[in-house]
């Protein structure tokens, strides 16, 4: 059991890469308002900077429990969408950022990875959450 738990490999769970400037990206799939309140408990414990978000997230989804469990842990977001017909378009997911938060910075970019660079142009941490389909994108060109 103690050699399972040492070597446990769980990719885009609470997995912490590196983008090539330096800023730290938390990958985690965060796809329902449980694995987001997880998270939320895990960035308020060991994240008090409130790393940025992007965020993505399927139609099919509770996108404002979600966002309600990742908004108060995180500061600017970044709303974009995974490579998928199941995808709530970018733009429809930051309006949904803004009804929720108004007083957040939120942007709409489609491209998860011009969504990513733009993250960590400004952010030293970065946290992608809200689909494994945009953790799985990230996380393939991180590595």
């Amino acid at each position: 059991i103690r050699q399972g738990l040492e070597r446990v490999d769980w990719p885009a769970r609470l997995e912490v890469l590196t983008a090539a400037n330096g800023s730290r990206v938390l990958l985690d799939a965060a796809h329902n308002p449980e694995g987001a309140r997880a998270l939320r408990e895990y960035l308020a414990r060991w994240h008090p900077e409130r790393p940025a978000l992007v965020v993505g997230i399927m139609r099919d989804k509770d996108a404002d429990a979600i966002l309600c469990e990742l908004l108060p842990v995180t500061s600017s977001v970044i709303a974009t969408a995974a490579s998928t017909p199941r995808a709530m378009p970018a733009t429809e997911l930051a309006s949904r950022v803004r009804v929720l938060d108004p007083e957040r910075m939120v942007t709409a970019c489609t491209d998860p990875v011009m969504a990513l660079d733009a993250a960590v142009a400004t952010s030293t941490t970065v946290c992608v959450a809200g689909s494994i389909f945009l953790a799985g994108a990230v996380r393939d060109m991180l590595r």
